[in-house]
């Protein structure tokens, strides 16, 4: 497997931290000589290992900042109300079996409505 290099070109700041030091962080990071793209990942307190994470374009941060805004604004009295997630098991498509995550947010009013997401992390479809 090739060698993933990267520059962190800027830190915007950090989202949370756990208790073994990793921090949940907010860059803007240049990926195997790329052009910098924002970064959300977990990053070890020494900055040498790296959880998964999400990249983003100038253009789709834009766009995920439209979607945060109204997802909160929506979520009005929610905001402080923890989620509920479930496991759900059963046979998709050919019968194979799966499992899935059900998000659940207690609001009547919140748009969109709750998703359900698959093991392999595809959205499957939202709940009525």
């Amino acid at each position: 497997m090739a060698d993933i290099t990267f520059e962190v070109v800027k830190e915007f700041g950090i989202l949370s931290e756990e208790k073994g030091g990793w921090k949940k962080e907010l860059n803007l990071i240049a990926w195997n000589g790329r052009a910098p793209k924002i970064d959300i990942r977990d990053w070890s307190p020494d900055h040498e290992k790296m959880g998964k994470g999400l990249t983003f374009t100038r253009e789709e941060a834009i766009k995920l900042k439209e979607l945060l805004e109204t997802a909160l604004s929506d979520a009005g009295s929610v905001r402080d109300q923890p989620c509920d997630l479930r496991t759900q098991r059963g046979n998709g498509l050919l019968g194979h079996p799966i499992a899935t995550l059900v998000i659940f947010v207690p609001s009547v009013a919140l748009h969109p409505p709750p998703i359900y997401v698959s093991a392999r992390s595809q959205l499957v479809q939202f709940l009525p």
